[in-house]
């Protein structure tokens, strides 16, 4: 999604930090600044995940032996959909190194966000709850998944 310009990784602390959400930080930025755009992605939300379910079930199934169909653009303001099968930019690390990785990433792309690194040590801690043969057979299949 950045190759795509679809959000600026500079971005993400602004939105981590809460600055997003004080109207005066918005009001202090350049008038020609994206985040002044007033875009709201909320009402677009359903739509986003009825195409990543299509998607994904494409990727999984490869229906008609494809499994890759490119990225598929809506643009709302046209009413197109715009396919392209460039891929990302040279040496991206999402498509290359960290693609597939989700929390087994071995880089920190913004910087630790303290209630995911919460969730995931409460998660850890349960998993080594499980009865040992529940605990392989997640461990297996994660192994298998990589």
């Amino acid at each position: 999604m950045e190759c795509l310009g679809q959000y600026d990784p500079a971005h993400v602390q602004a939105d981590r930090d809460g600055s997003l959400d004080d109207p005066a930080y918005i009001t202090g930025l350049p008038a020609d600044h994206p985040l002044r755009r007033k875009e709201n992605v909320f009402v677009f939300s359903t739509s986003a995940a009825a195409a990543q379910l299509n998607q994904f079930i494409t990727m999984a199934t490869a229906p008609g032996g494809i499994a890759d169909t490119g990225v598929h653009l809506y643009h709302l303001t046209t009413g197109t959909l715009e396919r392209r099968e460039d891929g990302c930019e040279t040496g991206c690390p999402y498509d290359n190194m960290l693609r597939g990785l989700g929390d087994d990433a071995p880089v920190i792309v913004t910087r630790q966000h303290l209630a995911a690194e919460h969730i995931r040590a409460a998660r850890d801690l349960a998993v080594h709850r499980w009865p040992l043969r529940i605990r392989r057979a997640v461990d297996d299949l994660l192994l298998r998944l990589r």
